[in-house]
């Protein structure tokens, strides 16, 4: 599909195993990151400092396994962290915003993945008539258009984490992202 791209190792073993301790390990998760309504949130979420190595090292990773994003700007990195039998809602990440390209990548950092567990992504295609999904293969990483309606599935039997990623490229240079509410963080003054 040209709006999904898959990366399987993403990761060298030693840089999976340390995502995968960094998800594991990292506090100060807050809940809830919603998908249309604001009103039911579901899981809880991390987000990543753009100081920090992780999202430095993900971000030049992203770029080299994906050169469809070379120019553009990675306004937000976090982990979305789902409970067993949670139900995210179908979502955009980015709105139809004329003047605004969008991609987001999500990485799945588990050490191994046993079909039966679920938590793939699934994605509404074909004016809403089929579902495409993507299993959680342990270390895979997958890029697609920002404004694509998708949802994540919770594995059965342990928490899903998966490290997302937000890339932006305005096209337009008259767009004032802030009327939109984008998830850029300390990146519009």
């Amino acid at each position: 599909m040209k709006d999904i791209e898959i990366v399987d190792n993403f990761f060298d073993s030693k840089l999976h195993q340390k995502a995968y301790s960094y998800a594991m390990n990292r506090g100060q998760a807050k809940w809830g990151e919603f998908d249309n309504d604001p009103t039911r949130p579901t899981g809880l979420t991390v987000n990543c400092s753009e100081t920090e190595p992780i999202y430095q090292k993900f971000d030049r990773v992203a770029r080299e396994k994906f050169p469809k994003i070379a120019d553009f700007e990675l306004v937000r990195l976090y982990i979305n962290c789902f409970m067993p039998y949670e139900q995210p809602l179908f979502h955009v990440d980015a709105a139809e915003i004329d003047g605004l390209e969008a991609h987001t990548m999500l990485y799945y950092p588990q050490l191994e993945y046993e079909r039966q567990e679920g938590g793939w992504t699934e994605f509404l295609l074909d004016n809403d008539s089929y579902i495409h999904g993507s299993l959680p293969l342990s270390n895979r990483a997958m890029l697609f258009n920002g404004k694509l309606w998708h949802r994540a599935t919770p594995f059965r039997n342990h928490v899903r984490f998966t490290f997302a990623l937000k890339y932006e490229k305005i096209t337009d240079p008259n767009l004032d992202l802030r009327k939109y509410g984008a998830p850029r963080i300390g990146s519009l003054k």
